[in-house]
């Protein structure tokens, strides 16, 4: 994922997964937790999205990458989210 995390609240971020690749070249599918609390976005080709943190503090978000053949893969992010 590619980032420039650490800002002051309220903070709104464009994550971008373009650069996950399949060895096999096929299709992804993405989906985010921004919160890393287990609650999941839907499924999506696109493999960008965006989120917007109210409150400062330290949060990790995760992005689930599926290929066609329903194999997956995971990486988390560590965000910063500075006071005013």
């Amino acid at each position: 994922m590619d980032h420039d995390w650490n800002h002051l609240a309220p903070l709104a971020v464009t994550f971008d997964a373009s650069t996950s690749s399949d060895v096999e070249a096929g299709a992804l599918e993405y989906r985010w937790d921004f919160e890393n609390n287990g609650n999941w976005e839907s499924w999506s080709p696109s493999p960008n999205t965006s989120h917007s943190y109210p409150t400062q503090g330290q949060v990790v978000a995760r992005l689930e990458v599926r290929d066609a053949d329903g194999m997956t893969g995971s990486t988390p992010e560590l965000v910063w989210v500075s006071g005013s």
